[in-house]
Parts: structure tokens; C-alpha cells; sequence
């Protein structure tokens, strides 16, 4: 009998030995792996990093369970409550895995970049000179004025 066959067995428990690794992540894992893989490695930095300077909806109790469970997948390595740094197949994972629609939240606290929202203008109103000329060309007109004065 075919089902009893001890090549089907074997080949059987060699693939599932092997477990075929997703390479898919989601917005809020990609941007904690891509934090790590440019050397932001505590829990404290990755938190500081999504959610004062950028206001991101990654609270600290996800990045915990993240680093967590990528630390026992070996994506990472280290202590989760020291430091910890990609791996090997943590960056592979990270380069090959399709970017998710919903990234772009994501993206400029990811790619460690300043946010732009809320940031004034750098050709903002303050640092235009008043309408009417600069300070400078006044007092230069006034001193004028006094020296071309004939007594």
C-alpha cells in the first residue's frame, strides 16, 4: 500500500522540518525592523523614536511583543531588555517582503526622516524682512540724509 510507503514518510517530515518562511511583514512590524536595522536597539529608542517625534499609533506594549517574538523567530538578536540587533535573516526578511499599502503612516519615522507635518515653513513670514525695505536700508537712507546736509 502507497500510504504505508516509507519514502512519502520521509519526504514528508523533511518538508515539515522545514517550515516555509512568510516574507510578508506589516506597517507597523516593517517600521520597527527597519528602526532596528538602522541600529535604533532598545525598546526605550524604538518607542521614543514612533511615538514623541513622530506620533505614530505603535504603542509600547506592541514594539515589546514584536521584539519579542522576532528575537525567538531569530529575526533578531540580543536581550529585549538591553539591546538587541538584526540578524541575518531578519535583514533578508526585511529586504524582500513587499512593502504594505498602508506604509506610507509609517514611512518618515521608519526611515528616521523629520516629520513635515506641524513644522513651519522654511521660507516662513518670520523670517521675511518687514514690507517697505530691511532696518538696514533705513538707517542707511537716514545717515545719508545727515551727511547730505549743507550748513
Amino acid at each position: 500500500m502507497a500510504i504505508f510507503d516509507p519514502k512519502n514518510d520521509a519526504s514528508s517530515a523533511a518538508t515539515k522540518a522545514l517550515p516555509k518562511r512568510r516574507m510578508r511583514l506589516g506597517a507597523k512590524k516593517r517600521a520597527i525592523y527597519t528602526l532596528v536595522s538602522k541600529q535604533v536597539c532598545t525598546i526605550e529608542q524604538i518607542e521614543t523614536h514612533l511615538t514623541v517625534l513622530h506620533d505614530t499609533d505603535i504603542d509600547r506594549r506592541y514594539i515589546r511583543d514584536v521584539v519579542r517574538d522576532v528575537i525567538a523567530d531569530g529575526d533578531m538578536q540580543g536581550e529585549i531588555d538591553q539591546q538587541f540587533i538584526m540578524s541575518e535573516m531578519g535583514r533578508e526578511l526585511l529586504d524582500k517582503a513587499p512593502i504594505p499599502a498602508d506604509y506610507e503612516a509609517y514611512r518618515d519615522a521608519a526611515e528616521m526622516r523629520q516629520a513635515m507635518r506641524g513644522l513651519p515653513s522654511a521660507t516662513s513670514k518670520e523670517n521675511e524682512p518687514p514690507l517697505g525695505g530691511s532696518e538696514t536700508d533705513e538707517a542707511v537712507t537716514s545717515s545719508n540724509e545727515r551727511t547730505n546736509w549743507s550748513f
